[in-house]
């Protein structure tokens, strides 16, 4: 999933992605063998295929369409 961070911690002005209290929280959420699994996946390239990129953007299109029609909602 996706871990959301204000401006302020991931800017290079701020805290710079604030990497100590992020790693204390994903340690804490999925322990140590989770986070050098996914340390080991940075440097990896991986190649989507037409079908795969077509699926993901079908799910953010459904995604962003709920989330614009859930916006006017909130805003009325």
């Amino acid at each position: 999933g996706v871990h959301g961070q204000c401006y302020w911690c991931n800017s290079n002005m701020g805290l710079r992605g604030n990497w100590p209290g992020y790693y204390a929280f994903m340690l804490k959420e999925y322990g140590q063998k989770e986070i050098d699994r996914l340390l080991s996946l940075r440097h990896q390239t991986r190649k989507f295929t037409v079908g795969e990129l077509e699926t993901m953007r079908n799910k953010y299109k459904i995604w962003y369409d709920w989330m614009k029609e859930n916006k006017k909602l909130l805003e009325d």
